[in-house]
């Protein structure tokens, strides 16, 4: 290009443009490299004398240090479960669960560490971690395999296999719990300690078995409690009726979730050897001979303490029910139209499947085709097909969750209108006698209120007799299923007491490292600011 031609292009517009935009291309890395070189000496000798100043400073903090004194002991968590991070009955187990609050307050006033120190300064003492040498080994053997350059994807995916299943057999779940010594605790003796760090393990098994119930299975089951002989005593006859029958059917929910436990049916309790199967007998036969002759005696007679409240009751027991009942049908058409919306559109996808109508047959109808002869007539849209048809067996799972919950609020709904029926009977029969309420049948109905009065006195003494059988079952089942006589932890190594500097070798040289990395890059920005502030000035200056 002539030097003519070079001036009519860079007066233009467009000239202008594309000579900036070169200029910016060629610059940004390769004048950062031409400067880094020009100044090379410079960056090496500032890198030299900054390492050499951070490595002199490292070594003097750590021979300077004072060694510190920790006491440890080691521990291994028994209980099954650890291995998801659970206790046996399923409750989520987490090492700040050995140091929590309250295990720390009660060694603290056990072992009167109150003459040496103050409580904030023995729980800050105190420290948990987990220990495996074997797991380091493995995951150190590992890292060296998957880390050659020569290992190909198959190598590599049978290695990350064989590396999963060794560390879950070698993941054995050992602790170490630890108590740092600070200037403040010289006077402490060792021994307390040791005997402070041994009762955080007994306390704490103790509080979880007491406290949080973890050798027991995480089921609410009826007590004394719920029941009460002034409320037998002081309630009207069929109130007090209605109650038992609520207690019998809570008695009996609880013993058939009991029995969903292996081994439920051989745990016998008592001097006669009282089952489950048998307490469910007693319980059919409470309701068959003693409750049912007794509604249907209240049912006839109209006997009652205070036949307003009597009514009173079932109209609001009636109440109740009704509401009920409109919500489960409510829930019904819900499930209903879900369910009917959802094959609708499930129709809709398999009749646009592919445009091949007999893909599309066999799909709607579930009947599986001839593959060996129908390879031929799969077209473009055949990966299509596979993709729905992968999709079949999700749909499968959502319409049969669907009916199930359509069948359980279908199930309840007829329990309801069972009930329903019960309440206006007897409402409707206990309302008649009270607007006849005809004279010289008092002491007709003293018999039958006498009578009534010695039945439910001994039908409660017999649900309060099975309430304490149905527990004592369900703490055997959780003693011998959850923890069989055996430790919530065992002692793997005695207490030891070590000295030890707070900053180890190896956390030492890691500092060094990232501060002389951090120094490199100072020096490097360092630099090119200085160039790039020095070139400014000289075209200021020019």
């Amino acid at each position: 290009m002539s030097e003519t031609e070079y001036r009519e292009f860079s007066s233009s517009p467009d000239g202008l443009k594309n000579q900036n935009d070169e200029a910016n291309s060629e610059t940004s890395l390769k004048s950062l490299i031409l400067i880094l070189w020009y100044y090379r000496r410079t960056v090496v000798v500032l890198t030299l004398c900054l390492t050499f100043i951070i490595a002199v400073g490292a070594a003097w903090v750590y021979s300077r240090q004072t060694r510190q004194k920790f006491i440890s002991l080691e521990f291994k968590l028994e209980f099954e479960g650890i291995d998801k991070h659970e206790y046996a009955n399923g409750l989520k187990f987490s090492t700040g669960d050995i140091l929590s609050t309250p295990v720390l307050n009660e060694v603290y006033e056990e072992n009167d560490l109150k003459r040496y120190l103050e409580y904030p300064e023995f729980k800050a003492g105190l420290t948990i971690f987990q220990t495996n040498d074997e797991l380091r080994f493995l995951e150190y053997e590992y890292a060296d395999k998957l880390s050659r350059k020569n290992i190909n994807l198959e190598k590599r995916d049978r290695l990350e296999a064989e590396f999963l299943e060794k560390k879950n057999n070698v993941l054995v779940p050992i602790y170490t719990l630890s108590f740092r010594y600070s200037e403040r605790m010289k006077s402490v003796p060792e021994i307390l300690i040791f005997e402070a760090l041994n009762d955080i393990l007994r306390i704490w098994a103790n509080h979880a078995d007491r406290v949080k119930g973890v050798n027991k299975y995480q089921y609410f089951l009826v007590s004394r409690n719920i029941l009460s002989k002034k409320d037998i005593e002081d309630q009207d006859y069929f109130i007090t009726t209605d109650m038992l029958r609520t207690t019998v059917r809570r008695i009996i929910d609880d013993s058939n979730r009991l029995q969903q436990i292996p081994g439920a049916e051989m745990i016998k309790v008592g001097e006669n050897g009282i089952s489950l199967q048998d307490i469910q007998f007693r319980l059919e036969d409470i309701q068959q001979f003693k409750l049912s002759p007794l509604v249907g005696l209240i049912r006839q007679s109209g006997v009652s303490k205070d036949e307003t409240i009597t009514l009173s009751y079932l109209r609001n027991r009636l109440f109740e029910l009704k509401l009920k009942k409109e919500a489960a049908s409510a829930r019904v058409a819900v499930y209903e139209n879900t369910l009917s919306h959802y094959i609708r559109r499930a129709s809709g996808a398999l009749t646009n499947m592919g445009g091949d109508d007999a893909i599309a047959s066999s799909l709607k109808q579930g009947v599986p085709s001839n593959v060996p002869a129908m390879i031929p007539q799969f077209g473009a849209s055949f990966l299509d097909s596979l993709i729905e048809m992968a999709q079949e067996n999700s749909d499968m799972l959502f319409r049969q969750e669907i009916s199930a919950k359509v069948i359980q609020t279908g199930l309840r709904n007829v329990k309801i209108n069972t009930d329903i029926k019960y309440y206006e009977d007897l409402y409707e029969r206990i309302y008649s006698k009270h607007n006849k309420d005809k004279s010289g049948s008092t002491s007709y109905k003293k018999a039958e209120q006498e009578r009534i009065q010695r039945t439910h006195k001994e039908i409660y003494d017999i649900l309060m007799q099975t309430i304490d059988e149905v527990n004592a079952i369900y703490l055997d089942l959780s003693k011998y299923h959850l923890n069989p006589e055996s430790l919530v932890y065992s002692i793997t190594k005695p207490v030891l007491a070590t000295r030890m500097k707070p900053l180890s070798l190896r956390k030492t040289l890691l500092y060094v490292i990232f501060a002389s990395i951090f120094a490199v890059s100072a020096i490097v920005i360092g630099i090119l600011l200085m160039n790039n502030f020095t070139g400014s000035r000289r075209e200021k200056s020019v």
